[in-house]
């Protein structure tokens, strides 16, 4: 099952994470040799779990869309095979304490018993939040945490699509002195 979900999780770091950066996307002819995962179920659902309304929906929102594109390709192509993935989304609304994003990860990984989970949106809410996907044994990805030793104090269901503030702070001002000159 972990094989299946680590499948699962590249299939959606080939999408997700270019869209995000606006790369092509790779062609069906470039994976078609990829061998089809076997004994998935007929639908693979996955949660998201993000800011997609209030003040920090331009985070959540956005994700969504792009999670929801990459789905969407990701059937069209038929990359799982017969399988198919679903997203369910809970929305935290931004909310200032983080009870809306432990409580959507709870619901996720407890209620609906999803393969995974992506997000929280903030670091602030994965720190609040991923303990319970890792207590419920559901992998988490964090799409936009880029808070210090997220993965070291989560556990090992815990994964994250963005380098830590320390290794890209640096390296974005550096871009920035060397662009502009300064």
């Amino acid at each position: 099952m972990r094989k299946h979900i680590l499948m699962i999780v590249t299939a959606l770091m080939l999408f997700v994470v270019p869209s995000a950066l606006a790369v092509d996307l790779p062609q069906k002819g470039d994976v078609e040799d990829w061998p089809a995962p076997a004994n998935l179920p007929d639908v693979v659902e996955i949660g998201l779990v993000a800011d997609v309304t209030g003040p920090i929906a331009f985070y959540g929102a956005p994700q969504q869309d792009g999670v929801e594109m990459a789905i969407d390709e990701i059937n069209a192509a038929g990359y799982l095979g017969e399988s198919t993935l679903r997203l369910l989304v809970e929305d935290t609304a931004s909310a200032p304490t983080y009870n809306e994003a432990i409580n959507a990860v709870a619901k996720l990984t407890e209620e609906d018993e999803v393969t995974m989970v992506l997000g929280p949106t903030l670091s602030s809410e994965a720190f609040a939040a991923a303990p319970v996907a890792q207590e419920n044994g559901t992998p988490i990805l964090g799409r936009s945490n880029a808070a210090e030793n997220l993965p070291q104090t989560i556990g090992e269901y815990y994964f994250r699509a963005l380098m830590p503030e320390s290794t890209m702070i640096p390296y974005t001002l550096q871009a920035a002195q060397a662009y502009t000159g300064l």
